[in-house]
């Protein structure tokens, strides 16, 4: 497998580029042992848990939903964070990108939960058009997905896995709060309402989602996302602005933008942010870098900072 190739020569693809479980491997005297070597050296790739596929092979919702159907029991539904993935939507929590997490499954019937060690099953309700042919996989409607994901995801993943979608084209703010009211008593169905209503396409990464419903949390005004400024030669993106003026100023206005680790932590990019800030500055925009760790940690200090510029008092934190 994957031998020294030439010019008029293709390396061979574990199973030939399929996806496939360990007890397929083994059908293909492949162990378990081989299995986690192929995959410390990098041949190897867990794409969904309990299913692996050869690294060269190029992600793709059809290779997604063939992998997910690996694990699927016949009566079984994809649905929550599972389907979304298969829509294209990543809704992984931070510390998950480091582990394969279990595919999660709904019944069609009112049967009990899935039970399987190698997924999460879920009780939920499915009304008709609630389920949707994926790749030949059974999954739950991008609309379906989407009250799902509000009801139960943490806010701040829920938020930005909504957004995601809405730019992604596979729904709307008012579709959701539309869909939202065939569940009147369901649980988390109060926090659907409240993110529903939030939405934004705008949004171009989850660390500007989260950073937004930070900033809402806190009970300032709904910052803007991706507001363009020209100095009538260059053009500028700021990740989140204020547009009513800082007090106390003539025209100044607060931006704010989410420094990921890994798009702005090399010393290029931070020199690259300085100057461009900088120049932002000069049109009346005073930018707040925001990092990962003031986003997610327990300290006030992000929220104190804004309303200190605002003239606001900021409610506790919500997350």
């Amino acid at each position: 497998m994957h031998p020294e190739t030439s010019d008029a020569s293709v390396p061979d693809l574990i199973l030939d580029g399929r996806p496939f479980t360990r007890a397929e491997g083994r059908d293909h005297a492949l162990d378990a042992k081989q299995i986690r070597r192929l995959l410390r050296i990098g041949l190897l790739r867990s794409v969904v848990r309990g299913v692996y596929v050869d690294a060269l092979v190029e992600d793709s919702l059809p290779l997604r939903a063939a992998a997910i159907a690996k694990v699927a029991p016949p009566d079984a539904v994809a649905c929550r964070r599972t389907a979304a993935w298969l829509l294209g939507i990543d809704t992984l929590a931070l510390s998950e990108h480091a582990d394969t997490p279990k595919a999660d499954f709904v019944r069609q019937t009112k049967a009990r939960a899935v039970k399987i060690s190698r997924a999460n099953g879920h009780s939920q309700t499915l009304f008709p058009g609630d389920v949707i042919d994926w790749y030949g996989l059974q999954i739950t409607s991008p609309m379906a997905t989407a009250v799902h994901l509000a009801r139960h995801l943490r806010r701040p993943f829920a938020l930005s896995a909504l957004d995601a979608m809405a730019r992604a084209g596979l729904i709307t703010r008012v579709e959701v709060q539309d869909a939202i009211r065939r569940y009147p008593h369901h649980p988390g169905i109060v926090q659907a309402r409240e993110l529903a209503a939030l939405i934004d396409p705008a949004a171009e990464s989850p660390g500007e989602s989260w950073l937004r419903l930070r900033m809402i949390d806190a009970g300032f005004p709904a910052p803007v996302p991706q507001i363009e400024i020209t100095d009538g030669v260059n053009g500028y993106r700021i990740d989140l602005g204020f547009l009513d003026s800082i007090p106390g100023t003539a025209d100044r206005h607060l931006g704010l933008e989410y420094d990921s680790d890994k798009w702005h932590g090399t010393p290029e990019k931070q020199r690259e942010d300085s100057v461009r800030r900088t120049r932002l500055g000069r049109l009346g925009w005073d930018i707040l870098p925001v990092g990962r760790w003031q986003v997610w940690g327990e300290d006030t200090a992000l929220e104190d900072s804004v309303g200190k510029i605002l003239g606001l008092v900021p409610r506790s934190r919500r997350w």
